[in-house]
């Protein structure tokens, strides 16, 4: 069971959201993958930190996460969240949730791990 963000928009330049997604996937390498999704050039740092891969502009947001997940096809126990890269995070303190999960898993615990990131995020 893997975790997978994929994160899509414009902006590429929220520090906490850049900081947070990088410490968590290092803290976390087998657990946790994070891949930008891009609809124009990303920028030197996602390009050193993350997985990423620029693709047409055909659909927005959704586009970019479809895009996303076809290009990364995923496992079927893969948990994702989709996050646009306006965020400004509140804690990423998340990896005491993650390690755990583990297999086989059931609702209580997707619903469990979805409210814990919830929480944490601030629109």
């Amino acid at each position: 069971m893997k975790i997978q963000f994929i994160i899509c928009g414009w902006h590429m330049n929220r520090k906490s959201l850049i900081d947070g997604l990088y410490e968590l996937q290092k803290q976390n390498k087998d657990t946790v993958g994070v891949f930008w999704s891009c609809h124009r050039e990303p920028t030197d740092e996602i390009k050193q930190k993350f997985n990423h891969k620029l693709f047409f502009n055909g659909g927005e947001e959704y586009g970019a996460y479809q895009q996303g997940v076809e290009h990364l096809n995923l496992d079927d126990d893969t948990i994702c969240f989709f996050l646009h890269d306006d965020l400004v995070l509140k804690s990423f303190d998340l990896t005491l949730t993650f390690s755990e999960v583990s297999a086989p898993m059931n609702l209580d615990i997707y619903v469990a791990i979805e409210v814990a990131i919830i929480a944490k995020i601030i629109i």
